[in-house]
C-alpha cells in the first residue's frame, strides 16, 4: 500500500512535543482577543443637554470600542486593495488582521472552523508573511497564523474536518499523489491517502462525510493513483468464522452500584454482579417485577448478559430495560438459541429456559456460527450459552443508571442468578473503588496508583479525588492511571478534569502534564499539558491510533500553577477513558472462502471507507468496494463528468454535473441508495456551496418545472430564488447578520435568503466579502470589507440626546445649517431655500414660516428674551458685504436692516446691550466714516454706528461673550494703541479697561466658558485659562491633519432627561468638538469629547453632502442668552485704556505660562479689592440701606403729595386689562407672542 507521510511540525530537540501546537484547544473568545489587541469598550458618553448636528447627515455611529472605525466608513471598494481579516460575534466586528498586513493580490477562498479556536485558511497570496496555498491554521487563542504543508497546494476547491483528519481537495499534487490530501490537526502529520489520489488530471470538486465511517469524493476522475485498489476479490463460497468464546468489551464493575429492589425481594447484590450458574441472587414472589441499579458514573454500554435462574419454578421468560427518569424502553438486540438467527425486541424480550439452552447447545444440528454474532461495524459480539443469553444495545446511549423488569415467568415466580454490563471503553479511575472487580480476587484490567500527597474524595455528582500542593514543600502529585489491552486495534484515549466550579476551586486550580506510556518498553505514545481551570467537567484527547496488546500507563503529573500568588495548587484527578475504535480481529478468525478478482469503475465519484483502510480489514479483499453510489455516477453521468456533491440533513445526497443538471437521492442508513431523481434540474452545474441547511446551486441554462435560471436554492426542495445574478461565480461567503441569512457571490452580490431579495450596499451596511467561516460557538471570520452604521439613511439634520439615541429633526423637508435656541419649547432653524435664500423654521412647524429672506448664510445670531428681538449677521451673496438685521418675533417686523457695504466683510459676533438699545458687531470689516476696524456698535433705535471705545480694537474679531457679568471676552487678532497681536481679551465694562489675555501668530477661531475657565482653540489645538495660567491641551493621539470646526461647551453626564434643555450654568461641563480627527488609535471619527481631565470619541457620522463632513454644523440646544445679552448701561468710554500683557498671559513663544506673579488678571466673579468684607456684615449692611431708603422715599413722597394735590382728580388703582389664569386659558404659550 502506498502511504506517504511527511511531518511538517517544527521537531524541536527531537521531541514533537516541544513545539507549539496549532489548535490549542482553548476557545478563542471575543474577550481573549479584545485583551490581546488592547480593544477596549468605551461607554458612549452621556451629555446633559442635546447636541444637534445640522446639515445633510446621512449616517451616524456612536462610538463603542476602539477598532470600531474599521467598520465604519463608506461603501468597500469592490477589489481587495481593502480586504482584511475580520473577527465577528457577539454583534462586533474587529479587525485581525489589517490591510497593510496582506498583499493586495491576496484573496482568501475558503475559511473552515477547526475545533473551539482556529480556522483553515486557503487561497492564494500571504497572509502575515506565510503563504496562503501551504493552507493556514489561524488561531484565535494567540492570533498567528501557521502554514500546514511544506509546500504548496495550488488549487484546493474542498475541505473536510472529519474528527482528527482535515481533508483537503482540489487541483493539485502533493507527495506525487494527485488531487487530495490530508492533515492529522492532533499529530501535526501530512500524509496521501492510501491509494494515493485520482490520477493526473483529476480535480476533486467536494468532499462529504456520509456517517462516521465513509467519506464522498466528487469531482472528475476515472481512476486512482494505485489503480490496484480498484480491484476487488469476490467470494464464491461463504467463510466460517468460530469466535463463541472471545470477548472484546471490557465489563463494567458494578461494585458500587446502588442496587433498588422490592421489600419483599430477596436479593443478594455481591453474588448478583458476580453470578454463577448454581446459585440464585435475586427472587420475588409472582410473575411480575423489577430491580433497578444506579451506577456511580456515565458508561456507554454495548450489551447486557442475563443468567436465569437455575431454579425451574423462577426462570423468567419475558422482560424489559429501562433507563431514566421517563423509564425510556430500550430497543436490544440478541440471537435466537432455536434458530441461530439475529432479532430484535424492545417491550418483551424473551428469555429461554436453562433446558432450552442446555438442549440447543447440544443438539447435533448446533454449530459455534448460531451461537455469536458479530454487530456494530465488528466492535460487539453477542453470544449465548448454557448459562446466560447476551442482549445488545441496539442504540448507542450514555446512561447512569439501569431497570430490568421481568414481565413473565415460566413458574409461579421470578429469579436471576445475576447480570453483567459490557461497555465499549476500559474506565480508569483515581477513586480506586471505582476500579473494584465484580468477582472477589478477579483480575483488574484498570488500576490506578497515587503519589503520597493527601488525596481527598470529592462528592459533587461524580466521585474524584484532588490534593493541596504547596511547591517546594509537598511532594510532587502524580496519579497513574493503569489499563491493560487484550487485542491490537485502534482505540481512543480521553482523560476526564472536573469542572472548577462545583468544588469552589477556580482560582487554585494549575496546569498538569499527562503522559500515555507503553508498560512493555516504557515508550511514550503521547504526552499533553492540560488546564485543570475548566469551569465545567471537560475531556481532553491523548491519543487516537493504533495500540498493541499490552498495559499502557497514563501519567498525570503536577506541571505549574495557573496563578503566580496562589498556594497551594489544587490538583484533581477523575478518570481516563481508553474507548474501542476498531479492533483488529485476524488474530482470532479464521476466513477461507474461493474467489474471483473484478475491477471497479469509476466516474467523478468515490465512496471511500475508512475502516477498510486498517489492519483488521482482511486483506484479501479490496477497501475499494462498487457501492450503489459509484454505480450510480457510472450508469447515470456521461463519461468524464465533473461532478459536485451535497449533503442535505444526512440523508439527501445532492449530485450536480457540469452536462446533467442535478438528481436527487435518498440514502439509507447503510449508505445505499433508497431512490433517485436523476437530472430534477436540467443545465449545466458549476457549483453546489452549503449554507445553514440549504443548498446554493449555480450554472448555466437551470431548469426546474416552469422557471429557467442561473441560481437556485435547495432547502428539501427546489425553488427559484430570483438571483439576477447570471455571472460566473469565483467567490461564495455566507453571513449570518441581524437575524438575517446572507449570500455574497463574487465579494459584491448580496442576497438576503431570509426574505429572498437582493442587497443594495447602502450607508447602514456594506459588504465586500470573499470567504467566511463560522465554529460551533457562533464565532465568524471573514475575509473581505465591512463598513455598517449604527443609525442609516437619516437624510438631514439630527438630534442627539442624552441616551445616546438620536431623533431626526423635522424641518420640514429642509436641511437648517444654523439654530438658535428661544425657550424651553421653541428653537428656530436657519436654512437655504431652492433658490439659495436663507429662510427661517420654528421648530419645523409650517404655520411659523417667517416670510424674511436673504440671499446669504446666517453667519452669527442671538436672540434677547427680554426685548423679543433676533439679531443676525448675514453674509451677502451678491457681493455686496454682509447684512445686518434686527426683528421682532412678535411682531414679524424688522426693526433695522443695513448693510456693510465692503465686500469682503464678515460678521463674526454678536452681543447685545438691552439697557442701550445697541448690539456690538465683531468681524473682520471696517467702517471708515466711523473709524472703527474689527469691532463697532450699532444702535438699533437710532439706526447709527459708533466706535467702540474710542476705537480702541483694531483687527479681526471672531467671538464675543460676555463673562461674569461685567467683562466681555473678545477672541480674534487685534491690536490696541499699546499691545499688537491680541488674539484673546477681557474688557472690563465697570473701568473700561482692555486686560489682553493672550497673543498668538494667528487668529483664535473662538473660545468658550467650561467650569469658569476659558477655552479658545483654532484649527488643530486647544488653550486652557484656568487660574491665571494658560496650558496647551492637544489632542491625544491625533496627528498633524486633523481640524476643529467646532467646539461646543455642554453640561456634565447625567441620565435625567428633563436636563435636555436648560440654563448652561452646570457645574460640571464637558467639550465637544467637531472636526475631522486622524486618531492612532480610534482612527478617523468627527466628534471627540473632553472633560477637561480625559479624551473619548464620540461619534462618526457621514454627510451626502461632502465627504469631508465640512457642510455639518454643530448646535447645543440650551440657553445662552445669558453670554450674549447683558442689562449693564454700557458708557461707551472714549478713554478706554488696555492694561499690559502681564507674565501670566500667553503668546506664541510660549505654550504654557506658569508664573506666579501677584497681578495675574483672573477672571473671576468677585472685586479685585485688598480688603473683603465678611458675608455676615454685607448682609446686614445691604439691609441698613435698603431700610433707610424705603423711609427716606417715603417721606418725600408725602411731601410731595401735599403740596402739590390737585383736588379735581380722582385717582382710581390700575388694574391689568386680564389676568394670568385668563391669559393662559385664552392662548397657548407659543401664542402670546407671534412666534413663541
Amino acid at each position: 500500500m502506498l502511504h506517504s507521510l511527511t511531518t511538517v511540525w517544527f521537531i524541536a530537540l527531537g521531541l514533537l512535543q516541544a513545539s507549539m501546537p496549532l489548535v490549542s484547544g482553548e476557545s478563542g473568545s471575543i474577550s481573549s482577543i479584545e485583551q490581546q489587541l488592547g480593544i477596549q469598550k468605551i461607554q458612549p458618553v452621556s451629555l446633559g443637554s442635546e447636541i444637534q448636528l445640522l446639515g445633510d447627515v446621512d449616517s451616524l455611529s456612536f462610538y463603542t470600542y476602539t477598532g470600531q472605525q474599521n467598520f465604519t466608513k463608506g461603501n468597500p471598494a469592490v477589489d481587495t486593495s481593502g480586504s482584511s481579516l475580520i473577527y465577528y460575534a457577539d454583534d462586533t466586528f474587529i479587525r485581525l488582521v489589517a490591510t497593510d498586513d496582506i498583499e493586495t493580490s491576496t484573496i482568501i477562498q475558503h475559511i473552515t472552523p477547526l475545533g473551539e479556536d482556529a480556522f483553515i485558511l486557503s487561497g492564494n497570496g500571504t497572509l502575515l508573511g506565510n503563504d496562503l496555498s501551504r493552507q493556514l491554521v489561524y488561531n484565535l487563542t494567540t492570533l498567528s497564523a501557521t502554514p500546514i504543508f511544506d509546500r504548496q497546494l495550488d488549487d484546493v476547491t474542498s475541505i473536510l474536518i472529519d474528527d482528527n483528519q482535515v481533508y483537503f481537495g482540489g487541483n493539485f499534487t502533493y507527495n506525487h499523489s494527485h488531487s487530495v490530501a490530508v492533515w492529522n490537526w492532533r499529530t501535526n502529520t501530512t500524509s496521501s491517502l492510501p491509494f494515493g489520489g485520482f490520477g493526473s488530471g483529476s480535480v476533486i470538486n467536494s468532499i462529504k462525510k456520509l456517517d462516521s465511517d465513509n467519506l464522498l469524493f466528487a469531482g472528475k476522475f476515472f481512476t486512482l493513483d494505485n489503480s490496484s485498489y480498484l480491484t476487488r476479490t469476490v467470494l464464491n463460497s461463504s467463510s466460517s468464522t468460530n469466535m463463541s468464546s472471545i470477548e472484546i468489551n471490557p465489563l463494567v464493575s458494578l461494585s458500587e452500584t446502588v442496587w433498588t429492589i422490592d421489600s419483599s425481594s430477596e436479593f443478594n447484590s455481591e453474588n448478583f454482579v458476580c453470578p454463577s450458574s448454581q446459585r440464585e441472587s435475586w427472587f420475588e414472589t409472582g410473575t411480575s417485577a423489577a430491580i433497578s441499579g444506579k451506577l456511580p458514573y456515565s458508561i456507554s454500554p454495548t450489551k447486557l448478559r442475563v443468567y436465569n435462574s437455575p431454579n425451574t419454578d423462577n426462570e423468567i421468560s419475558l422482560f424489559r430495560i429501562t433507563t431514566g427518569a421517563s423509564n425510556s424502553i430500550l430497543n436490544m438486540t440478541y440471537i435466537d438459541p432455536t434458530t441461530g438467527k439475529v432479532k430484535y425486541c424492545d417491550a418483551f424480550c424473551p428469555l429461554f429456559t436453562r433446558k432450552t439452552l442446555n438442549s440447543q447447545m447440544h443438539d447435533s444440528s448446533y454449530s459455534s456460527e448460531s451461537s455469536f454474532a458479530m454487530l456494530n461495524n465488528n466492535s460487539t459480539i453477542i453470544s449465548w450459552s448454557n448459562d446466560y443469553q447476551d442482549f445488545a444495545f441496539a442504540n448507542s446511549l450514555e446512561i447512569n443508571s439501569l431497570t430490568f423488569m421481568a414481565m413473565g415467568s415460566y413458574g409461579s415466580n421470578v429469579g436471576l442468578s445475576g447480570l453483567q454490563l459490557y461497555q465499549n471503553s476500559f474506565n480508569s479511575f483515581a477513586n480506586s473503588t471505582l476500579n473494584t472487580p465484580n468477582c472477589p480476587g478477579g483480575t483488574n484490567i484498570t488500576a490506578v496508583s497515587l503519589s503520597d500527597n493527601i488525596w481527598t474524595p470529592v462528592e459533587n455528582g461524580v466521585d474524584y479525588i484532588s490534593t493541596h500542593y504547596t511547591p517546594n514543600d509537598d511532594s510532587v502529585p502524580q496519579v497513574d492511571f493503569l489499563i491493560s489491552l487484550q487485542y491490537s486495534g485502534e482505540y481512543n484515549i480521553n482523560i476526564y478534569t472536573p469542572g472548577c466550579s462545583g468544588d469552589g476551586t477556580c482560582t487554585s486550580r494549575g496546569i498538569v502534564n499527562v503522559t500515555v506510556w507503553n508498560d512493555n518498553d516504557n515508550s511514550v505514545i503521547s504526552t499533553k499539558s492540560i488546564y485543570q481551570n475548566n469551569d465545567q467537567l471537560k475531556y481532553d484527547n491523548l491519543f487516537v491510533g493504533q495500540l498493541e496488546p499490552s498495559t499502557y500507563r497514563i501519567t498525570l503529573k503536577y506541571q505549574s500553577g495557573l496563578y503566580a500568588s496562589t498556594s497551594p495548587v489544587t490538583v484533581v484527578a477523575d478518570q481516563v477513558s481508553v474507548s474501542i475504535v476498531n479492533l483488529d480481529l485476524s488474530d482470532v478468525s479464521n476466513l477461507t472462502a474461493s474467489s474471483t478478482k473484478k475491477s471497479t469503475k469509476l466516474n467523478g465519484l468515490l465512496q471511500y471507507q475508512k475502516s477498510n483502510f486498517t489492519s483488521s480489514f482482511n486483506s484479501s479483499q479490496s477497501p475499494i468496494a462498487n457501492t450503489s453510489l459509484i454505480q450510480y455516477a457510472v450508469d447515470h453521468f456521461e463519461s468524464n463528468s465533473s461532478i459536485f456533491a451535497s449533503l442535505y440533513d444526512k440523508k439527501t445526497l445532492l449530485l450536480g454535473s457540469n452536462a446533467q443538471g442535478v438528481s436527487v437521492l435518498s440514502l439509507e442508513d447503510d449508505i445505499s441508495i433508497q431512490k433517485s431523481n436523476f437530472g430534477q434540474i436540467g443545465g449545466s452545474v458549476s457549483g453546489l456551496f452549503e449554507f445553514e441547511n440549504s443548498t446554493f446551486i449555480t450554472g448555466e441554462g437551470l431548469n426546474y418545472s416552469d422557471w429557467k435560471t442561473h441560481n437556485s436554492i435547495y432547502n428539501g426542495t427546489f425553488y427559484n430564488a430570483d438571483i439576477d445574478y447570471d455571472v460566473s461565480i469565483a467567490s461564495f461567503a455566507n453571513l449570518t447578520y441581524d437575524n438575517s441569512e446572507l449570500l455574497i457571490l463574487n465579494d459584491n452580490y448580496i442576497f438576503n435568503v431570509s426574505n429572498s431579495s437582493p442587497v443594495k450596499n447602502n450607508s447602514g451596511l456594506s459588504i465586500s466579502l470573499y470567504a467566511a467561516g463560522k465554529n460551533l460557538d457562533n464565532e465568524m471570520l471573514l475575509f473581505g470589507d465591512i463598513a455598517r452604521n449604527q443609525f442609516s439613511n437619516i437624510d438631514g439634520s439630527v438630534s442627539l440626546s442624552q441616551n445616546n439615541t438620536i431623533r431626526s429633526l423635522d424641518v420640514s423637508g429642509s436641511q437648517p445649517y444654523s439654530a438658535l435656541y428661544l425657550n424651553d419649547s421653541a428653537t428656530v432653524y436657519a436654512y437655504q431655500n431652492n433658490n439659495s435664500k436663507t429662510q427661517l423654521k420654528f421648530d419645523g412647524r409650517s404655520d411659523y414660516n417667517a416670510e424674511w429672506t436673504w440671499n446669504g448664510k446666517i453667519q452669527y445670531w442671538l436672540y434677547s428674551n427680554n426685548q423679543s428681538i433676533i439679531i443676525a449677521g448675514i453674509s451677502n451673496d451678491n457681493g455686496n458685504g454682509s447684512v445686518l438685521s434686527v426683528f421682532d418675533t412678535s411682531s414679524m417686523e424688522a426693526i433695522k436692516e443695513v448693510n456693510i457695504a465692503s465686500s469682503s466683510s464678515k460678521i463674526n459676533s454678536l452681543l447685545n446691550f438691552e439697557a442701550n438699545s445697541t448690539v456690538m458687531v465683531g468681524g473682520d470689516f471696517s467702517l471708515s466714516d466711523v473709524g472703527c476696524e474689527g469691532l463697532c456698535l450699532f444702535n438699533y433705535k437710532s439706526g447709527n454706528w459708533s466706535a467702540f471705545a474710542g476705537n480702541l480694537i483694531n483687527g479681526v474679531v471672531t467671538d464675543l461673550e460676555v463673562y461674569n457679568e461685567s467683562y466681555v471676552l473678545i477672541s480674534g487678532q487685534y491690536n490696541t494703541k499699546n499691545t499688537t497681536g491680541i488674539t484673546l481679551g477681557m474688557y472690563d465694562l465697570e473701568h473700561d479697561t482692555l486686560i489682553p489675555l493672550r497673543k498668538d501668530d494667528t487668529k483664535l477661531n473662538s473660545f468658550s466658558v467650561a467650569n469658569n475657565d476659558i477655552v479658545t482653540w483654532n484649527s488643530t489645538v486647544l488653550n486652557i485659562y484656568s487660574n491665571g495660567v494658560w496650558t496647551e491641551q492637544k489632542i491625544s493621539n491625533v496627528n498633524s491633519s486633523s481640524t476643529i470646526s467646532g467646539v461646543y461647551s455642554i453640561q456634565g453626564s447625567g441620565s435625567d432627561s428633563s436636563l435636555e434643555k436648560r440654563d448652561s450654568s452646570s457645574q460640571s461641563t464637558s467639550l465637544v468638538l467637531l472636526g475631522q480627527f486622524y486618531d492612532s488609535t480610534y482612527g478617523n471619527i468627527q466628534a471627540l469629547t473632553y472633560d477637561f481631565s480625559h479624551w473619548t470619541p464620540y461619534i462618526f457620522f457621514n454627510s451626502q453632502e461632502d465627504s469631508q463632513n465640512s457642510a455639518i454644523s454643530g448646535f447645543v440646544n440650551q440657553d445662552i442668552s445669558s453670554l450674549q445679552n447683558t442689562n449693564i448701561f454700557l458708557h461707551n468710554s472714549t478713554t478706554a485704556s488696555t492694561s499690559s500683557l502681564s507674565s501670566n498671559s500667553s503668546s506664541s513663544s510660549s505654550t504654557s505660562a506658569t508664573s506666579t506673579s501677584s497681578h495675574k488678571p483672573k477672571p473671576t466673579k468677585s472685586s479685585t479689592h485688598s480688603k473683603k468684607v465678611h458675608r455676615g456684615f454685607v448682609v446686614l449692611i445691604g439691609l441698613a440701606l435698603a431700610l433707610g431708603t424705603v423711609m427716606l422715599l417715603g417721606i418725600f413722597g408725602v411731601i410731595f403729595a401735599a403740596l402739590f394735590r390737585d383736588e379735581e382728580i380722582q385717582y382710581q388703582p390700575l388694574t391689568p386689562h386680564i389676568n394670568d389664569n385668563d391669559l393662559a386659558n385664552a392662548q397657548p404659550p407659543e401664542k402670546i407672542m407671534k412666534f413663541i
